[in-house]
């Protein structure tokens, strides 16, 4: 073995480490962000830049990490192989997980909130939503909403998704209308509310205008 090709090897290993750490680094900037708003260590928007700078990262780092190994197997360096393969399985990992979150994310309705009253949607009262900060409603690069306020964009987010969405009268006690909410929510697919949790029905007279 010449002086040479053992400075290259020392030069590979020192790369095929340098590229599992990153591909290390991308993994946890893809893992980290959900826990940590939960937690409070940093804030939402915070997490969606962690988890885009996972993307990229990871991205970066798996197209690297081929041609190294490529290169590298070329060279008769197949002592790193294997680290190169690891960075390349985690990379592609977080690669995959990150597209296919986006995808959902972009096929669902961009709008939390619901309502049967469109002409005169129920308000906040109990919480100060978003801190006072303006309503942001994606336009998605629709050119029909480019120009419109984003409350506006909330009805028509709304209208597409929910057209048919209306209120339900019924004629029963309020305790056996929470009993079939309760069996509605089962029945699609929903989980038991935890026990400190509260599913309110309201006689239409009373019926706060409060989300």
């Amino acid at each position: 073995m010449t002086m040479a090709f053992r400075q290259q090897a020392r030069n590979w290993r020192f790369l095929s480490a340098g590229l599992l750490l990153l591909s290390l680094l991308a993994l946890f900037l893809m893992i980290a962000p959900g826990p940590g708003v939960r937690i409070e260590l940093w804030s939402f928007g915070m997490a969606i830049s962690m988890m885009r700078w996972a993307f990229y990262i990871a991205a970066f780092t798996g197209v690297v990490s081929i041609l190294a190994l490529l290169i590298a197997a070329a060279g008769g360096h197949n002592a790193i192989s294997g680290r190169l393969a690891l960075s390349i399985l985690l990379s592609g990992a977080v690669v995959t997980t990150l597209y296919l979150l986006r995808s959902d994310a972009t096929a669902a309705v961009p709008i939390h909130d619901v309502t049967t009253d469109l002409a005169d949607p129920p308000r906040f009262q109990s919480l100060s939503p978003r801190d006072g900060s303006p309503m942001i409603v994606p336009d998605r690069g629709r050119s029909d909403l480019t120009d419109l306020a984003p409350e506006t964009r909330w009805l028509v987010y709304h209208r597409e998704a929910y057209g048919d969405l209306g209120p339900l009268m019924l004629d029963l006690p309020l305790d056996e209308v929470h009993k079939l909410a309760l069996a509605a929510a089962k029945d699609l697919g929903g989980r038991s509310p935890p026990p400190k949790s509260r599913i309110k029905a309201f006689p239409i007279a009373t019926c706060p205008k409060a989300l």
